[in-house]
């Protein structure tokens, strides 16, 4: 059977299945604030979200930025070459995640003995383990998510949020170490890994792969891996700026404020879920004009919901912040309601880069990050130590 995309009519149902699993994902986000800050403190959000951010800042040197071309060059392909194409992308991310990994401890115990870098002497093995679960479960997800098979991708991450979220609790309760809540991490993805795999080769079998197009995907993916790594530097390095200028504690506050403003991109990330795969297998299937009628209604429907919502935003930013942070005495909600408009402003960019990703425009995709990441950095720099947390936030505003 040839798993090509499918039918505009699925198009909206794949959306409603995304959706659904994106709003508990997000919930579950928005839980583990109060869970750290009751059971720890906001201190200790702010290293916890330093820790996975340094992860998510890794995966794509890790996977070597295959996820990216799994998800280009596998929709709208027979059996034969998804099964060829999958398997060689996964078998190659294992070696190449497990390396990284193996480098990063072996490293963690010399690097631990510079002061800034201190915790990495703790912290570095359960980094490991959870940079390789974290990167072979990403390589499943995006399968499902090419294939468009939104009920396995959305159970898989729904399976994924809370697990963690309720073995993180459960540790926190029983004041377990940050460093234990890492090994859970990785021990939850790792399980979960082993049942999308399995599902995968009940799918469609095993074959042993010969990495045909391994060069291929290869030449398609490593330009993205200096993109991805900007993406990540406009998206995040401000916290880091935070910790050097401020503290953990500054962190904390904005990671809160960011994770809640994000929503506004989570609110129409399930379209752009399933608009990625579905505008690949048009132009894999060389129906590239049938492209503009799904960018004309991504756009329409992003804005009938997300113009509301930043209305109804307004309303309840005191009541929900108090709700996420307690006893926190600064203005909190004017963090949040700029960090809103900000995620909504980048939300109308999202399917135009995914458009240039489809037609394999990556030399402008990296500019542009390239660029972004630069300016964030400089801005940071600038603002950050005169401004403090309003720095940061107008240095995302700005970028995004």
């Amino acid at each position: 059977m040839n798993r090509s995309s499918a039918p505009p009519a699925r198009f909206g149902r794949d959306v409603i299945i995304a959706g659904l699993a994106n709003l508990v994902r997000s919930l579950r986000n928005l839980l583990l604030i109060p869970l750290f800050t009751g059971y720890l403190s906001i201190a200790h959000y702010g290293e916890w979200e330093l820790l996975t951010t340094a992860v998510v800042l890794l995966i794509p040197w890790a996977t070597c930025g295959l996820n990216g071309a799994l998800l280009r060059f596998l929709p709208g392909k027979a059996d034969p070459e998804i099964r060829e194409g999958f398997y060689s992308i996964f078998f190659f991310v294992l070696l190449s995640s497990g390396a990284f990994a193996c480098a990063l401890w072996a490293l963690s115990g010399p690097l631990g003995r510079l002061g800034p870098l201190a915790p990495l002497e703790l912290f570095g093995p359960a980094i490991a383990a959870v940079l390789v679960s974290s990167s072979l479960l990403s390589l499943v997800q995006s399968y499902f998510r090419a294939f468009r098979q939104m009920l396995s991708h959305s159970a898989l991450n729904l399976a994924q949020n809370f697990g963690e979220l309720l073995l993180i609790a459960y540790l926190l309760q029983h004041e377990a170490p940050i460093v234990t809540a890492l090994w859970a991490l990785g021990l939850t993805r790792g399980l979960l890994l082993a049942i999308g795999l399995l599902r995968i080769i009940a799918t469609m079998g095993f074959a042993r792969p010969k990495f045909t197009s391994l060069g291929e995907y290869l030449a398609y993916a490593l330009p993205q891996i200096p993109n991805s790594l900007f993406y990540r530097l406009y998206d995040s390095a401000d916290r880091f700026f935070l910790y050097a200028f401020i503290g953990s504690a500054a962190v904390g506050t904005y990671a809160a404020a960011y994770m809640a403003g994000s929503l506004f991109t989570t609110l129409i990330s399930p379209i752009h879920t399933v608009l990625f795969p579905a505008m690949a297998a048009l132009w894999n299937q060389g129906k590239s004009p049938e492209i503009g009628a799904y960018l004309t209604q991504t756009i329409r429907i992003s804005a009938l919901i997300v113009f509301p919502a930043l209305a109804g935003a307004a309303i309840i930013a005191e009541p929900l912040m108090d709700l996420l942070i307690r006893d926190e005495t600064g203005p909190i909600a004017g963090y949040y309601l700029l960090l809103a408009t900000s995620f909504v402003v980048f939300a109308f960019g999202i399917p135009c880069g995914d458009l240039l990703l489809t037609a394999g425009q990556n030399r402008r995709i990296v500019a542009l990050n390239g660029g972004l990441a630069v300016a964030n950095l400089v801005l940071n720099l600038m603002l950050v130590p005169a401004l403090g947390l309003w720095g940061a936030i107008a240095s995302t505003l700005a970028c995004h």
